[in-house]
């Protein structure tokens, strides 16, 4: 499996980091910042699996289904368990994702065949230039499958204690705004809702970001989960 990492970019709610004080300008301590949204930050571990069609000399035949494993950072905002994030987090038409699974399955046609680094990179070069064809996992569908499941970091904000399956309810390309919005499948109770700030921060002002970025370790239920990361700085 290749890990993907993808850097949750700020939602549309997530805009106003200064959301983080819910009322007033925003604050840039850590603490107080973790006080008010630590409840509601989700670490999400997304799944994409298709099917890749390989021109053999012979003829096209479809690859088994290959994976590219994400991690991205969600928002509650909703205590019904309705959770915002990226769409690009969840995003099966991604040409970038697709890239990564021609280049497993590339990576896995290297190993089978033995092939020297060189000519691995060229067929890869060839799958890139060709746009190899997608299709979902199992051989359902047009565009790769994608799989969301949700927890929090452990402490005294944890509501999610186990990895739970979430629904992609509607989601946006990059170009059009890049928000999804995503539903649990099974909410443990009540959940805590993101407070969003009345009015968007303005230049100079203090903010803090707040989520999961830029994690390339593959998480499991075995593996304890990262804290949220608070990253200090001005509009």
């Amino acid at each position: 499996m290749v890990n993907r990492t993808i850097k949750a970019a700020a939602v549309a709610l997530a805009a106003s980091l200064a959301l983080v004080s819910g009322v007033g300008p925003a604050v840039a301590d850590p603490v107080s910042v973790n006080d008010r949204v630590g409840k509601a930050l989700v670490f999400l571990l997304v799944e994409f699996t298709g099917q890749v069609q390989i021109p053999f000399n012979d003829g096209a035949q479809w690859s088994d289904d290959v994976q590219v494993a994400a991690a991205c950072t969600g928002y509650i905002v909703d205590p019904t368990g309705f959770i915002a994030t990226a769409g690009h987090c969840v995003n099966t038409a991604d040409e970038s994702l697709k890239n990564e699974l021609r280049e497993q399955v590339v990576l896995d046609l290297a190993k089978k065949q033995n092939w020297d680094k060189a000519k691995a990179v060229a067929v890869y070069q060839r799958a890139l230039n060709e746009s190899w064809a997608i299709r979902g996992g199992g051989g359902d569908g047009d565009a790769p499958s994608v799989s969301v499941k949700a927890k929090q970091a452990s402490g005294p904000n944890q509501a999610i204690r186990d990895w739970t399956t979430l629904q992609v309810v509607a989601s946006q390309p990059f170009k059009d705004g890049d928000n999804a919005v995503l539903k649990l499948n099974s909410s443990p109770g009540p959940l805590t809702a993101l407070p969003i700030a009345k009015e968007a921060p303005k230049t100079g002002e203090a903010i803090t970001s707040v989520g999961f970025p830029a994690q390339v370790r593959r998480v499991s239920d075995d593996v304890t989960l990262p804290q949220p990361s608070f990253k200090t700085g001005t509009v």
